[in-house]
């Protein structure tokens, strides 16, 4: 698959050069990394939105707007996605 862009140098540029973008990112971000892992898991696979919300018993358009980043998703609903996609969520303290 060929990237287009380079998403992550693009994404450095801009949270470097605006402070208050970054702090909405930082703010967002575990919500936006599990879209990003997510989609790759989908591209990895060959699977569409509507193979991955079979896969866990949704419908399409709840995979289409939960990569776009139109809802907050339930705790029930991430499970659902990691279980689907092999990963996990480790909390640490941060302190």
């Amino acid at each position: 698959m060929e990237k287009l862009y380079d998403y992550e140098k693009e994404k450095e540029k801009i949270l470097k050069k605006k402070p208050e973008i970054k702090k909405m990112y930082d703010d967002l971000q575990l919500k936006y990394k599990l879209i990003e892992t997510v989609i790759e898991y989908r591209a990895r696979n060959n699977l569409t939105q509507k193979d991955l919300a079979a896969k866990i018993g949704v419908q399409q358009q709840v995979i289409s707007r939960f990569e776009r980043g139109l809802v907050n998703p339930r705790i029930d609903f991430v499970q659902k996605l990691l279980n689907a996609t092999g990963k996990d969520i480790e909390v640490v303290d941060k302190r």
